[in-house]
């Protein structure tokens, strides 16, 4: 009789344990590179999700099929698919993405149409974004560095900071904004999460199982916060078609017109120069 008292104990108790630890979750960005990776990950740990998409057929069949995912279509502008979503959960990620370095509004959108329904929701109000490493506020880039990186990434990025300024003025709502660095398709190698200006190459991964760290504890509320590898990753410039393709845009469109706007002239007037000199 004890033995099934102690049986039936444990069982009671795992049950509480478990219901305490499950979290409604809301998606948005879960088809892309983090948000693949993101969703398993959650469900593993027997959290429910509540997606938004575009297109529900490019969610994994695993996924679609699962009793713990509902699925809303709509895009980051679709104000009651959002408030749906964001009433239902006790946290909201947010892991959008832009394909090309051209003017975008879509983390400012996706993070406006959150606060906003977050305004009428009742319970926990938590947002988690994902940026880059370049637009933390604390981060000191050398003059050159900066006109680089904003050469490559620049629209991308202002709307990074058009998004985190949202939250910084936003009112009776947590938020974490994640800020890793290049982030790679590879296996998870372990990460630190640090507010010092410092951050490697880290995976998809990582970045998803750090999104759903901050997500579950109060002691990161309210902070930037950059991604380091504890192990170094195997970088391959094949591994990421998607910034590899952007890159090569930005230098086609924006660095070599720059080159010949800049350097040209000069190159002209130092040869005309020169020619003369040896007249």
């Amino acid at each position: 009789m004890l033995n099934k008292g102690i049986i039936a104990l444990i069982v009671v108790s795992y049950i509480c344990f478990a219901q305490a630890k499950q979290v409604n979750i809301a998606i948005l960005g879960s088809t892309g590179s983090t948000g693949l990776e993101l969703m398993p990950k959650a469900l593993k740990q027997s959290h429910k999700l509540h997606l938004l998409v575009r297109d529900p057929n490019r969610l994994p069949a695993s996924i679609r099929a699962n009793e713990n995912v509902s699925i809303v279509q709509g895009t980051v502008t679709s104000t009651e698919q959002i408030k749906q979503i964001v009433h239902a959960s006790d946290v909201t990620l947010i892991c959008v993405g832009a394909s090309e370095n051209k003017p975008t509004t879509v983390h400012r959108d996706a993070v406006k149409s959150v606060l906003d329904a977050m305004e009428t929701k009742i319970g926990p109000k938590k947002i988690v974004l994902v940026t880059a490493a370049p637009v933390n506020t604390k981060s000191e880039h050398g003059w050159i560095a900066k006109q680089l990186i904003n050469m490559m990434l620049g629209e991308i990025f202002l709307d990074h900071i058009a998004a985190m300024e949202l939250l910084f003025a936003s009112k009776d709502v947590e938020y974490i904004i994640l800020e890793p660095g290049q982030t790679v398709p590879a296996k998870e190698v372990g990460y630190k999460l640090s507010e010092i200006d410092r951050t490697t190459t880290t995976t998809f991964q990582d970045l998803a199982e750090a999104m759903l760290e901050v997500a579950q504890t109060d002691k990161y509320n309210g902070k930037e916060l950059l991604m380091e590898a504890t192990t170094p990753v195997e970088t391959n410039w094949e591994l990421n078609a998607q910034a590899r393709q952007i890159m090569l845009a930005a230098v086609k469109e924006k660095v070599v017109p720059a080159l010949i706007k800049y350097c040209l002239p000069v190159f002209v007037v130092v040869l005309g120069y020169y020619l003369f000199k040896t007249k």
